[in-house]
């Protein structure tokens, strides 16, 4: 299912929760969940980067996505944004906010200085002039596989199915060295 059935996707504050290692872990198959970790254990210990968590960060938080209505991770329940964003806004989200920036958005955005919250913005603003329904289709492609279409999250730097890198179109990586 792609699109409409998926605009849930569509976070209040502008994440694509596809590529959420919570949501991805919850609704992968099993076979995808086990390259994943067989990658991430077999490739040994990494140098912590800036801006990037370490690679435990969601171990165990399985989420249907903010705005689902299904299960949510500890982090998405207890966000300020969702709630203000589901007492303010029709469709749950900023994008539309009079207030965006607010301080809410800007300060989680600089919370752990995480290179996926600088898409937020940049996000909202595609939300507002394409649509949530075009923008998530959009996304669905995006976090995908470029050569075996494999969901990918935001800090995957290569398919957990056939090695292929990260495509260019999403936000780089190495801007954080």
């Amino acid at each position: 299912m792609t699109g409409a059935g998926n605009v849930h996707l569509a976070t209040a504050c502008g994440t694509y929760c596809g590529a959420c290692p919570a949501y991805i872990a919850k609704h992968s198959e099993d076979e995808q969940i086990k390259m994943r970790l067989h990658k991430r254990f077999s490739s040994g210990p990494m140098k912590p980067q800036k801006g990037i968590p370490p690679l435990n960060w969601m171990d165990g938080l399985l989420c249907d996505g903010c705005l689902s209505g299904g299960k949510l991770g500890a982090h998405c329940q207890n966000c300020a944004i969702r709630k203000c964003a589901e007492n303010k806004q029709d469709d749950s989200r900023c994008s539309d906010c009079e207030e965006l920036p607010c301080h809410r958005i800007t300060f989680l955005i600089n919370m752990g200085q995480y290179l996926h919250r600088k898409e937020y913005l940049p996000n909202l603003k595609k939300i507002r002039e394409m649509g949530v329904e075009e923008w998530v289709k959009y996304e669905e492609e995006r976090w995908r596989c470029p050569k075996c279409g494999l969901p990918m999250s935001w800090y995957d730097t290569e398919c957990a199915r056939c090695g292929e890198p990260r495509s260019e179109d999403l936000f780089s990586l190495s801007e954080s060295k």
